[in-house]
């Protein structure tokens, strides 16, 4: 929890998506929404995205949503992806797609 109040508060000093109000507690932290929730809305999406990635070998294009198709990365060779992601889809030689893998 700790981590992902650290990565939070970065990310809203990068991007200034937060107001000036910040503030850390023993229990967590309160972050005061400038932009309202669509800003963590797109920061939870993102760490979505990332936890995805790092668990099965896939990566997510821009406008994804949960559940939505993903990409199955280069290092998957198309023997390995025929195994894990069976019925995946070739749009290009580089370029395939999976629904997202649970």
């Amino acid at each position: 929890r700790i981590a992902i109040t650290a990565l939070l508060l970065a990310v809203s000093a990068v991007l200034g998506r937060f107001g000036s109000e910040t503030s850390a507690s023993s229990g967590g932290a309160a972050i005061r929404l400038s932009e309202g929730v669509g800003a963590l809305a797109e920061i939870i999406r993102v760490l979505d995205s990332i936890q995805l990635t790092a668990k099965h070998k896939v990566a997510t294009p821009a406008n994804w949503k949960q559940g939505g198709d993903v990409i199955i990365t280069g290092a998957v060779s198309n023997d390995d992806a025929a195994k894990i992601f069976p019925g995946y889809k070739t749009v290009k030689p580089y370029l395939r797609t999976t629904a997202q893998p649970k």
